[in-house]
């Protein structure tokens, strides 16, 4: 045999493993199995009759497992958070559901306040008085300046905001978590 009698068979055969592959790629994956099957079989004798060699099903892929990715947290914590806020919510308009409601006209009867004892001629003889010596003034009796010191004392930012100093709120939720 000559050079170019072997280079002819080698292109030969280099087009026929191309065709097989293209043949293959375009199979499915049962039909590559019993094309495999078919091409690695031994030879069958003509005296009997050819036998088919049946091929396993293609193996069902595991289920894929699921990871735990940062949107899935997200998305739980999302939910989980709403879930609070909502029963916190039904918890506050539980709470003021059932509260008595206030009397504006008899809060300062609520008070404890002192009692006066005056003589016959209207001098004060005595205060009496159970836990704490309280007298109601209305504000204009108190001098401004009082007024100043106790608000600097208890909410510096009384006169900016409307009612609810929500800094000062949390402020004392955390310190009676802290301290009770």
């Amino acid at each position: 045999m000559s050079n170019f009698d072997n280079n002819d068979n080698s292109t030969k055969h280099s087009r026929v493993a191309r065709r097989r592959q293209e043949e293959l790629n375009k199979k499915t994956a049962s039909e590559r199995a019993s094309s495999l099957a078919a091409e690695t079989a031994p030879a069958v004798s003509t005296a009997t009759p050819e036998k088919e060699y049946k091929t396993e099903p293609p193996k069902k892929s595991p289920k894929k497992k699921r990871r735990i990715t940062f949107w899935t947290i997200l998305k739980l914590t999302i939910v989980m958070g709403l879930l609070v806020c909502l029963g916190v919510a039904g918890y506050v308009a539980n709470v003021i559901k059932n509260t008595p409601p206030i009397e504006t006209d008899n809060i300062y009867s609520l008070l404890s306040q002192s009692s006066v004892m005056y003589d016959s001629k209207g001098n004060v003889i005595d205060n009496i008085y159970r836990d704490q010596n309280r007298t109601v003034a209305s504000i204009s009796e108190i001098p401004l300046s009082v007024q100043n010191a106790f608000i600097a004392l208890e909410d510096k930012t009384f006169k900016t905001h409307h009612g609810f100093n929500v800094v000062r709120i949390f402020g004392a939720i955390y310190n009676s978590i802290r301290y009770n």
